[in-house]
């Protein structure tokens, strides 16, 4: 440290790089001596003004008051300095205090991101580990706060304690652990909760039953689904909203439909969710005029002005079909900047459909809005070796391996009883894998019977003669 301390008055003394160093010094040291120093020079020089060296200096003070200093100190406040006061006061046990100054930052425009609320989470769990008795309210409300900021593991414990503590969960609450099982959970545990709704007597409460179709519709057990929304009484546009969307996405499509005509008849007015499940309908039915018209009479018909998801849907629609000049003309009068997956989009359907300019356009409004994303430079590679293009293949490799761009290995999975066999892009072996491609080429065998053959099938073909 003395080397640096003796350059204080030097030339070094207005770098920035200077006081930098200075401060990690200071961490490595844990001296709040030099801290207080470090700190008294950076406001004669000016450079307490400086966010990044005000955050670190907020990082260095372990003590609160002198921290609270240094926040008051800094003209500009970033995030980060509320955060970092914020962690403070929590790790002192200050509570309240944290949430005094959560409450002060969103009154200064400052929008908490995820560590912030992280950080108020942990708060809450050491409050609420220090209740001697929990009770029905305390409980669900820390099951809430677990699932909505996305630790649905510790929701799903929690909830599981407090069946044995013989509290009775809310409605709110069995909606939230609904939703939580359908992403963590395997079908069985799924049903065991719809179980206990049964038992509660909540099957027909329009929340618990919404979450249950919602439920069902993500394991793909949409008859589980469409039986469990038939026993709704009183529906409300939520209901309506995860029937369409769990139909849709289920490739169920004349169902989906089906269920939009009988909401136009006896349900509430639809919604933007509600007409963005009925295009995603249209879009895996592959119904494309169907799909127009029901955007085109949005505004006129329903009071729905089309978002960013509506053109991405209707995009999307018709780059499948063939009708890309169309869909580039929908993006190019499109009231929104066209988002990175609308382009995707289009530039998928040029694998198949699109001329080599076409692609190239394309691609290269792609890699603008997302750089790091490999989809652009594999299709161009594809397009280019497809029309023996060479240099202009090695050019696109090189490109990519120069920009740090790297292919993202796609897997899949499936849930069978309590294991889950998970599939990875070109994978050559597989546990079990003699089995899975035996039954994969009885499978491709029966669609080329159909009269439909593909090029990919040959690679199934040829991983499984290996596996």
């Amino acid at each position: 440290m003395q080397p640096f301390l003796k350059k204080a008055h030097g030339p070094l003394a207005t770098s920035l790089s200077y006081y930098s160093n200075l401060i990690e010094h200071c961490f490595l040291l844990k001296s709040l001596d030099y801290a207080k120093f470090v700190h008294a020079q950076l406001i004669k020089v000016g450079f307490n003004t400086h966010t990044f060296l005000g955050n670190r200096c907020l990082d260095l003070f372990g003590e609160l008051e002198r921290a609270r200093d240094v926040f008051d100190e800094m003209p500009k406040r970033d995030v980060v300095s509320w955060n970092t006061m914020i962690s403070g006061y929590v790790s002192f046990g200050l509570f309240d205090d944290a949430f005094r100054f959560f409450s002060e930052m969103q009154k200064a425009g400052i929008r908490p991101s995820g560590f912030t609320y992280s950080t108020l989470l942990e708060d809450s769990v050491r409050v609420f580990e220090e209740i001697y008795q929990w009770d029905s309210v305390l409980c669900n409300a820390m099951i809430s706060s677990y699932a909505w900021h996305g630790f649905g593991e510790n929701a799903l414990q929690l909830f599981v304690l407090t069946l044995r503590e013989n509290l009775r969960p809310t409605e709110f609450t069995l909606s939230i652990v609904l939703s939580a099982v359908s992403i963590l959970l395997p079908v069985d545990q799924g049903s065991q909760i719809h179980s206990l709704v049964v038992k509660s007597g909540l099957e027909s409460d329009v929340i618990v039953a919404s979450s249950l179709v919602e439920m069902y519709a993500k394991f793909g057990l949409i008859d589980s689904a469409m039986k469990t929304f038939a026993k709704i009484g009183a529906r409300d546009l939520i209901s309506w909203n995860t029937m369409i969307m769990g139909l849709a996405y289920n490739g169920r499509v004349s169902k989906a439909l089906e269920i939009f005509k009988e909401l136009l008849i006896g349900g509430p007015p639809p919604d933007e969710i509600t007409l963005a499940g009925v295009l995603l309908a249209c879009n895996v039915g592959g119904l494309v005029d169907e799909g127009l018209s029901i955007f085109s009479s949005m505004e006129k018909e329903y009071g729905v002005i089309p978002a960013i998801e509506h053109y991405a849907c209707i995009v999307d629609m018709m780059s499948r079909g063939g009708k890309l000049k169309e869909a580039m003309d929908i993006v190019e009068l499109m009231p929104h900047e066209p988002s990175g997956l609308i382009w995707g989009s289009l530039l998928c359907a040029c694998e198949i459909y699109g001329d080599l300019r076409f692609t190239e356009r394309v691609a290269e409004r792609v890699m603008e809005l997302e750089p790091q994303s490999s989809l652009p430079y594999l299709v161009l590679a594809q397009a280019y070796e497809m029309r023996g293009r060479w240099e202009s293949l090695v050019r696109v490799r090189r490109a990519m391996k120069e920009k740090g761009v790297r292919k993202v290995i796609g897997c899949s999975w499936i849930g069978i009883k309590n294991h889950v066999f998970v599939f990875k892009e070109n994978q050559l072996l597989h546990i079990g894998g003699k089995d899975i491609y035996f039954i994969l080429r009885l499978l491709i065998q029966e669609i080329e019977d159909d009269g439909y053959a593909s090029q990919q099938y040959d690679k199934v073909r040829a991983v499984g003669e290996v596996g």
